[in-house]
């Protein structure tokens, strides 16, 4: 989702240091299902300026835990979760111009941060 929106630096989070640490290639990989997850991110990764993933305790990541699990059940959404589909990059970029392409909304979504549980 995030290649076909034009995301240039993706910021992920995990709660598993494990797996951040081993993504990151700060620890060795053992496993060889660890092994093919960790191919397909090198792949991946080539599709943007700047890949980070960053651990965040379980106990501070209580939002991803609670997203994970909605996600998990084939249940109608709470009423106090957001939800918005994107199905369009929210910055446009002026063929025009040199500058850097401005957000339409607050956010900047150059910049994309994905929860990972």
């Amino acid at each position: 989702m995030a290649i076909s929106l034009g995301v240039r630096r993706l910021i992920v989070y995990g709660d598993l240091d494990l797996v951040v640490n081993q993504v990151m290639k700060e620890w060795d990989v053992r496993s060889p299902a660890m092994t093919g997850y960790c191919n397909a991110v090198r792949k991946l990764e080539k599709k943007f300026e700047g890949l980070e993933l960053h651990h965040v305790p379980r106990l501070k990541n209580q939002a991803a835990d609670e997203l994970a699990k909605i996600g998990s059940k084939r249940e109608a959404i709470p009423r106090d979760v957001f939800l918005e589909h994107i199905h369009s990059p929210l910055v446009q970029e002026d063929p025009f111009t040199k500058e850097s392409p401005q957000p339409k909304s607050a956010t900047d979504s150059t910049e994309f941060e994905i929860p990972v549980v």
